[in-house]
């Protein structure tokens, strides 16, 4: 392959919706080269999405879902042309929730899915189903290794931060709770 026709495959790889690491795997090259080229371009992967947007009367498509949608089902964005973000607020959601999960925790959408599945959807402390509560479990991982332990409600998840995951605390507060009880009979 000739090095413009390399060149235009980058350019095409990458406006695809790929990253630098990932053309640069798929075309066999170098990540810096293909930098590079993106660089020289001036090629800005969002403002080729907001420059394909399709957009008909009130509605607009996400170029993540594919999927037509009233222009209120987008976030409002200044920077954007048409003042809506180009993600839908349910993607945009998404994008938000997986690249939190990835950064903070280490895991994946499908990772916390199983631990989900395996705790039967309920919080690993009070067992309270994910449906009774007005939020999502929380991720409850240990503050000093940064390991993931499981699936918390709200409740138990603060009650852990307070304490500072201090097990001797807890076992005072049991204890002070205890004979608060023996005291009351």
């Amino acid at each position: 392959m000739n090095s413009e026709s390399l060149r235009s495959r980058i350019i095409e790889t990458y406006l695809e919706g790929h990253n630098c690491r990932k053309t640069a795997k798929i075309l066999n090259c170098n990540n810096s080269y293909v930098g590079r080229i993106i660089k020289q371009e001036g090629i800005s992967r969002s403002q080729y999405i907001r420059n394909k947007k399709v957009r008909v009367g009130n509605t607009k498509q996400c170029p993540s879902c594919k999927k037509m949608k009233k222009l209120s089902d987008f976030f409002i964005d200044q920077h954007c042309e048409d003042g809506k973000t180009v993600y839908c607020k349910v993607c945009k959601g998404k994008k938000a929730r997986n690249y939190i999960l990835k950064h903070r925790y280490g895991l994946t959408g499908d990772d916390w899915n199983k631990m989900f599945i395996k705790q039967q959807g309920c919080c690993a402390v009070c067992n309270k189903h994910q449906s009774e509560l007005k939020q999502k479990l929380n991720i409850d991982h240990n503050h000093k290794n940064g390991k993931v332990r499981s699936l918390l409600c709200n409740r138990c998840n603060v009650v852990l931060g307070f304490v500072n995951d201090n097990v001797i605390l807890l076992e005072k507060l049991i204890n002070y709770l205890e004979a608060e009880e023996n005291n009351a009979e």
